[in-house]
């Protein structure tokens, strides 16, 4: 007997991480894609991103899947932000590969 194909409708980031009123108002708190180069460094970071076979491993995958744990990031500027937490992705997803 042949299974039957359901589709799966997957939410997207914004709907995962905010309420539809948030949605409805427009707000620019919440969920937004923001590209690499807009992104600043956490300045003093204690832990330091290396380029080893574990960085090459998670290039690869966002290669292959894309980002799919969101990065935190807070406004710091006039359309520039800091990163809060997710350095190793940013690494991974600005360098295709390295």
């Amino acid at each position: 007997m042949a299974r039957k194909r359901v589709p799966i409708d997957i939410p997207t980031a914004d709907e995962l991480f905010t309420s539809q009123s948030e949605r409805d108002s427009g707000s620019r708190d919440g969920i937004a894609e923001i590209q690499l180069a807009l992104m600043d460094p956490f300045p003093g970071h204690p832990f330091h991103v290396k380029d080893d076979e574990g960085m090459e491993r998670l290039a690869e995958s966002i290669a292959e899947n894309g980002v799919l744990v969101p990065l935190t990031v807070r406004a710091s500027g006039a359309e520039r932000y800091e990163l809060v937490s997710g350095r190793r992705r940013k690494r991974a997803a600005g360098t295709g590969g390295a």
